[in-house]
Protein backbone atom coordinates (compact mmCIF):
# COMPACT_ATOMS: atom_id res chain seq x y z
CA UNK A 1 0.00 0.00 0.00
CA UNK A 2 3.23 2.40 -0.59
CA UNK A 3 4.47 2.29 2.86
CA UNK A 4 7.54 1.88 2.70
CA UNK A 5 8.20 1.40 6.57
CA UNK A 6 6.16 -1.97 6.55
CA UNK A 7 7.72 -4.70 7.20
CA UNK A 8 6.84 -8.61 8.21
CA UNK A 9 6.58 -9.21 12.36
CA UNK A 10 8.51 -12.39 12.16
CA UNK A 11 10.12 -15.24 9.93
CA UNK A 12 6.86 -17.53 10.48
CA UNK A 13 4.75 -14.46 9.00
CA UNK A 14 6.99 -14.41 5.91
CA UNK A 15 6.68 -17.95 5.43
CA UNK A 16 2.95 -18.00 5.73
CA UNK A 17 2.73 -15.14 3.54
CA UNK A 18 4.91 -16.60 0.74
CA UNK A 19 2.83 -19.83 0.92
CA UNK A 20 -0.33 -17.83 0.95
CA UNK A 21 0.82 -15.80 -2.57
CA UNK A 22 2.23 -18.63 -4.39
CA UNK A 23 0.14 -21.66 -3.55
CA UNK A 24 -2.74 -22.33 -5.68
CA UNK A 25 -4.74 -24.27 -3.36
CA UNK A 26 -6.80 -24.21 -0.41
CA UNK A 27 -4.35 -23.48 2.72
CA UNK A 28 -5.28 -23.80 6.54
CA UNK A 29 -2.68 -22.00 8.92
CA UNK A 30 -2.57 -21.91 12.04
CA UNK A 31 -0.24 -19.37 14.05
CA UNK A 32 -0.31 -18.17 17.68
CA UNK A 33 -1.82 -14.96 18.85
CA UNK A 34 -0.08 -12.54 17.62
CA UNK A 35 1.73 -13.89 15.05
CA UNK A 36 0.66 -11.43 12.55
CA UNK A 37 -2.30 -13.90 10.88
CA UNK A 38 -4.55 -10.80 9.77
CA UNK A 39 -2.00 -10.49 7.33
CA UNK A 40 -2.38 -13.53 5.71
CA UNK A 41 -5.89 -12.67 4.55
CA UNK A 42 -5.55 -8.83 4.20
CA UNK A 43 -2.44 -9.02 1.87
CA UNK A 44 -3.96 -10.93 -1.16
CA UNK A 45 -7.04 -9.34 -0.82
CA UNK A 46 -5.76 -5.71 -0.97
CA UNK A 47 -3.15 -7.01 -4.18
CA UNK A 48 -6.48 -8.52 -5.98
CA UNK A 49 -9.66 -7.62 -6.15
CA UNK A 50 -10.40 -10.91 -7.32
CA UNK A 51 -9.09 -13.05 -4.53
CA UNK A 52 -11.73 -14.73 -1.94
CA UNK A 53 -10.73 -15.23 1.41
CA UNK A 54 -12.38 -16.68 4.38
CA UNK A 55 -11.38 -16.11 7.90
CA UNK A 56 -12.65 -18.27 10.92
CA UNK A 57 -13.14 -15.80 13.94
CA UNK A 58 -14.27 -16.64 16.93
CA UNK A 59 -14.77 -13.22 18.55
CA UNK A 60 -17.76 -11.05 16.99
CA UNK A 61 -15.88 -7.91 18.17
CA UNK A 62 -12.53 -9.39 16.92
CA UNK A 63 -14.01 -10.20 13.54
CA UNK A 64 -15.80 -6.39 13.05
CA UNK A 65 -12.42 -4.99 14.13
CA UNK A 66 -10.92 -6.97 11.51
CA UNK A 67 -13.44 -6.82 8.89
CA UNK A 68 -13.56 -2.41 9.66
CA UNK A 69 -9.22 -2.63 8.60
CA UNK A 70 -10.17 -4.76 5.45
CA UNK A 71 -12.57 -2.26 3.91
CA UNK A 72 -10.26 1.22 5.24
CA UNK A 73 -7.01 -0.74 3.84
CA UNK A 74 -8.94 -1.10 -0.12
CA UNK A 75 -9.68 2.77 0.08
Amino acid sequence: MNEPTVKEKSQVQMDALIMVQTERRDLMITMKTGDGKSMLWVVPSVMDEEVKSNVACPFVVLLEEQYSKAVTARL
